[in-house]
């Protein structure tokens, strides 16, 4: 009996020592639990502000992007306002340098010998029946159109060039325009003369033929000149040698007859220059000659032009 009682207490003592150290795990157990708990309900805690952090984020995102759309879309449209203010802009420096003469090679369309103005104006000159229709055109330029000096263009200067802008003291005008506005320098004039012989050689024989606008450079003792005036070839190495704004450049006019009437191309070019010698000006060298339909640059002597014009004319 008592060695029952011993087993029994023996296994009471060893399920109670088993209990207590359940009891232990269990404390510890329940220790981190707690823990794990706490731990649980803050990161619950984050997850709900973060959670709401993430749709506010995501509200401002959306509002953000469609503002970048917003943006991206006026963008593409300044854009396009740029691209073509651009082309804009070239397209104004490419016509104010052709304005300025800076792009000789179109020249030749300046003489726009249909146009209403050069018409009306060789129907004036014709009406002052002097038997000479170059002498016509020449006198209603010389009566009808003052000379005046270019005022000066600003043209904008390329990337990379110190200076902002260049000043150009030349602009080139229309026939037509010359014809209406009633002035111009020698440049405008020796146009306008050319367009209306041309019109004139339309309109009487429904065809035309050669002209010349020459250009001319010299000296007047140290200071360089340009010039620019009218040779109408006839035939035969004759020619006609019609220059109103010279005219009224150096004040002369007793030269005027000579001027209009055919003749040789030797002489007539010979008294031409000549007469500026006499002034003081002395003529080297043409640079180039240009109708309404060709620029051709020569840079040559006046002896080398008198027989490239001889040449053109027989």
């Amino acid at each position: 009996m008592k060695s029952r009682y011993d087993e029994l207490q023996t296994e009471y003592s060893s399920l109670k020592l088993e209990y207590e150290k359940l009891q232990e795990k269990f404390s510890t157990l329940l220790s981190d639990y707690e823990k794990l708990s706490n731990d649980f309900k803050e990161l619950a805690n984050k997850y709900s502000e973060l959670s709401e952090n993430y749709s506010s984020l995501k509200s401002a995102h959306s509002e953000l992007l469609s503002k970048y759309e917003d943006l991206e879309a006026k963008c593409n449209l300044l854009q396009k306002d740029y691209t073509a203010l651009l082309n804009r802009y070239n397209t104004l420096i490419a016509v104010a340098k052709e304005r300025a003469g800076l792009i000789p090679q179109a020249l030749p369309k300046y003489i726009d010998y249909t146009s209403s103005g050069v018409y009306e104006a060789v129907s004036e000159a014709l009406s002052l029946q002097m038997d000479n229709p170059y002498a016509e055109i020449y006198y209603w330029i010389r009566s009808h159109v003052s000379y005046n000096y270019d005022t000066p263009m600003i043209i904008p200067n390329p990337p990379g060039v110190p200076d902002a802008y260049s000043k150009v003291y030349n602009y080139v005008q229309y026939a037509g325009e010359t014809a209406k506005l009633k002035h111009g320098d020698y440049e405008d004039q020796a146009i306008l003369a050319a367009a209306m012989i041309l019109n004139y050689w339309l309109r009487t024989e429904g065809k035309t033929h050669p002209i010349y606008v020459v250009m001319i450079n010299g000296w007047n003792g140290n200071v360089p000149l340009t010039h620019t005036f009218t040779i109408v070839p006839i035939e035969e190495g004759k020619v006609v040698i019609i220059d109103p704004a010279g005219a009224q450049r150096i004040g002369v006019n007793s030269w005027v007859f000579r001027i209009v009437e055919p003749e040789g191309i030797e002489r007539a070019f010979t008294e031409y220059v000549k007469i500026w010698q006499d002034l003081g000006v002395e003529w080297d060298r043409v640079e180039a000659v240009f109708n309404y339909h060709e620029y051709i640059e020569l840079g040559m002597d006046i002896d080398a032009f008198v027989k490239w014009l001889y040449k053109q004319t027989t």
